[in-house]
């Protein structure tokens, strides 16, 4: 049996053909674990499991995403997912060091942060629709064979 699997394995190697959709499966059902649990984090209250878990999510999102160019102009880099994740990231830790230099109280802290990971959440549910790996909505008329 272990032969017949290498015969296998070595002729699926020469022809050069990547099995898109068992690889897109798995992470789809990993998208769908992490979900699960950021939601029981959010729901709980724990911002830093919650944020660690977008992040998670964020790195099985990213490969799909086209990388900066030098010549993008502002505008380009404004509406590039990369730019945004790296911008709600920073201002994440904007709300963390004013805590920490005790610049705003722990409630306005926690406040803030709150509603900095409800829109990094938001952003990152967008961005895997438009990925095609989450959200589909369909026209209950037609029918989706082809």
């Amino acid at each position: 049996m272990g032969f017949y699997n290498n015969d296998i394995q070595e002729k699926e190697l020469d022809t050069g053909k990547i099995s898109l959709y068992n690889s897109g499966m798995a992470q789809i059902r990993r998208l769908d674990e992490l979900w699960v649990k950021i939601h029981k984090f959010a729901q709980d209250g724990d911002l830093t499991k919650w944020n660690w878990g977008l992040d998670r999510i964020w790195c099985e999102l990213v490969g799909d995403i086209q990388e900066n160019r030098k010549d993008d102009s502002d505008d380009e880099k404004k509406n590039n997912p990369t730019e945004r994740f790296i911008f709600l990231n920073s201002m994440i830790g904007e709300v963390k060091n004013k805590l920490f230099k005790r610049l705003i109280s722990i409630q306005d802290s926690q406040i803030g942060l709150y509603n900095l990971l409800m829109e990094k959440e938001a952003f990152l549910r967008r961005l895997q629709n438009r990925q095609g790996k989450g959200t589909k909505l369909v026209n209950a008329d037609e029918d989706d064979i082809e």
